[in-house]
């Protein structure tokens, strides 16, 4: 061949190459243009790619300002939701329905029926979609499914309600995706895309060591809300007399909450229904018009700074979102032993969470018939739910007496959130931290498991229960390890709604463990989680022992690779931007 030509001819393979190399670049269609994420093209644009630190932490302020309270108040209010139920029981609800055996168990359960149902069109409606006005629909309507609760007649009713409270008939219904006038016939989800939507959207906006303190920022509600609603339901009035027998005048005080309207057409179970749906539907509204979606569609960001909020991502291989299904994610996925060890974590660990929810109240017990109401006895002589019923106390005592659950539930997640975003030593060791928490709460169930029911018996039991919380940290650092570790928009909803699915098995199993006819020891029940919490310890310090060593692996063989080119280097660092799985991108790197 002529040199001439031959060199002619080797020009033009590489400017081929080049065009290909910065058309992916700028987002501009290719073959493989469903590789790209689609924040590739406001990175690529950015004429200026050195920000400063100063810029970085003025977009992370605003992120967080838009993010975090929104997501919190809807977190925290759909926790009140769901243990609505367990406030209803306390108030009559069982009595005036004629809940019988296992009807309450039940209608515990069939609660995670509907969400397991609508778990994975939520993913992938997620992925799909407007993440912001998809939770904000989903969370409208299951305000007015609360509200229906409040017509609730029989047990049928009742469990009828509580299917659709986790997932709803497939109808008709507008959301505004990339086509502000879209409309599609989907899936109205529920609670099953409320918190797997929070998640994404925290994973598409915050870096990996930022995102634990982040979920617990919004997750800590879940201790902290119900505090309020116990003085809503209970509701007291405040006593200005002071002195030795304060606490007596208080509790002789005239009663204005909802838990203390027994006559009349709307009860108050009823009306704890009605407050809630109200206050659901408006946080639906709020969440459709004010929660985003990912960094390239919002308005409040200006072109560079939505160039640093996704940098920041690229920083740690990560991408913002591809709205492309990917079957071979999918495939990689459900082969990957990581995969497996992070989902599981779900299914061991949220077994506790029944004693301090549901069962909260059935496991201190009722002080009298449910004849005595019948004739004009208030319904607080009855406890609130069916765990701090084995106890012995009024609802009124009971109710107080949920309140440190929470605080040392909220305190707990904080202490296990914290470290890993602000103390650099601490990043790598979420998993570790929250396996001490449950160890701690698997002391408490022992000691609830062998205290025996007896009066005299009840201070150390409540203390238990009290222990016990601190496991509701698990569902927090359980969803940080899942969104931190997966990397490729597909094997990220695979993961989430994998997850979910689990935590909706292991919900409808638990509450089936708790015979009616053990009450209130509930041996079966308590023994069935005691299990299930030791497994969770023990996969929990085994995943992150997994994740040390495959950065270890990969930070060794990193060193024996050549140097890259500029453009190489350029390229892997802009791998979370080609939607790569952290299987494939070997410079990823896991965060335990």
């Amino acid at each position: 061949m002529d040199p001439a030509a031959e060199k002619s001819s080797i020009a033009q393979e590489v400017e081929a190459v080049d065009h290909e190399i910065g058309a992916r670049k700028v987002g501009v269609a290719t073959p493989a243009a469903d590789d790209l994420d689609v924040g590739a093209s406001i990175v690529q644009a950015q004429e200026d790619t050195q920000y400063t630190e100063e810029e970085k932490s003025a977009v992370l302020r605003k992120i967080d300002w838009r993010i975090i309270p929104l997501a919190a108040w809807a977190c925290g209010l759909q926790f009140v939701d769901k243990s609505g139920l367990g406030a209803a029981a306390t108030y009559g609800l069982r009595e005036d329905l004629n809940l019988k055996g296992q009807e309450y168990s039940w209608c515990v359960s069939i609660f995670y029926f509907g969400y397991l149902a609508g778990s994975f069109i939520s993913g992938r409606g997620l992925q799909y979609f407007h993440a912001g006005k998809f939770i904000g629909c989903a969370y409208f309507i299951w305000g007015g499914t609360l509200l229906g609760c409040v017509g609730a007649q029989n047990y049928a009713t009742l469990l009828g309600l509580r299917f659709l409270l986790g997932y709803n008939a497939i109808s008709p219904c507008p959301f505004y995706s990339r086509k502000p006038a879209e409309i599609i016939n989907y899936a109205r989800v529920l609670e099953s895309s409320l918190v797997p939507g929070l998640l994404l959207i925290t994973t598409m906006w915050y870096r990996q060591q930022e995102q634990s303190l982040r979920f617990g920022l919004w997750t800590v509600t879940n201790g902290i809300l119900p505090v309020p609603f116990l003085v809503i339901y209970w509701g007291r009035a405040f006593d200005w007399n002071f002195g030795a027998k304060s606490v007596q005048r208080l509790m002789e005080t005239p009663s204005l909450g909802l838990g203390h309207v027994d006559s009349g057409p709307v009860v108050s179970w009823r009306l704890i229904f009605l407050l809630l749906g109200l206050l659901s539907c408006i946080t639906g509204i709020l969440l459709f018009f004010f929660m985003p979606d990912s960094p390239v569609s919002v308005k409040w960001l200006t072109e560079r700074e939505k160039a640093i909020a996704i940098k920041r991502l690229v920083d740690d291989q990560l991408g913002v979102k591809n709205t492309h299904f990917k079957w071979e994610q999918l495939k990689e996925t459900l082969l990957d032993y990581r995969f497996w060890m992070m989902v599981l974590q779900m299914f061991f660990s949220q077994a506790a969470g029944n004693v301090t929810t549901n069962f909260l109240g059935i496991i201190i017990k009722v002080t009298k018939k449910a004849s005595q109401i019948r004739n004009g006895a208030s319904r607080l002589t009855y406890g609130p739910s069916p765990s701090i019923q084995g106890f012995g106390y009024t609802a009124l005592k009971a109710q107080l007496y949920t309140a440190p659950n929470f605080a040392v539930q909220a305190v707990t997640q904080m202490i296990v959130s914290t470290p890993p975003t602000l103390l650099p030593r601490f990043r790598n060791f979420k998993q570790p931290l929250v396996a001490i928490a449950s160890v701690i709460a698997l002391i408490g169930m022992v000691i609830l498991y062998v205290t025996p029911a007896e009066t005299q018996y009840q201070g150390r039991r409540l203390a238990s229960v009290i222990i016990i919380s601190c496991s509701g940290a698990n569902y927090t650092v359980v969803m940080a390890v899942i969104g931190t570790n997966t990397a490729g928009f597909t094997r990220k909803q695979i993961s989430t709604s994998t997850a979910f699915f689990l935590y909706c098995v292991v919900n409808i199993i638990t509450p089936q463990t708790f015979l009616g006819s053990e009450s209130p020891r509930y041996h079966t029940g308590l023994a069935f989680i005691l299990s299930f919490l030791s497994i969770y310890i023990a996969l929990s310090f085994s995943t992150w022992l997994m994740m040390r060593l495959v950065n270890r692996a990969r930070d060794k063989k990193a060193l024996t690779n050549p140097a890259y080119t500029t453009g190489e280097a350029n390229l892997d660092e802009m791998s979370g931007l080609r939607d790569e799985t952290d299987l494939r991108n070997k410079h990823f790197r896991y965060s335990g």
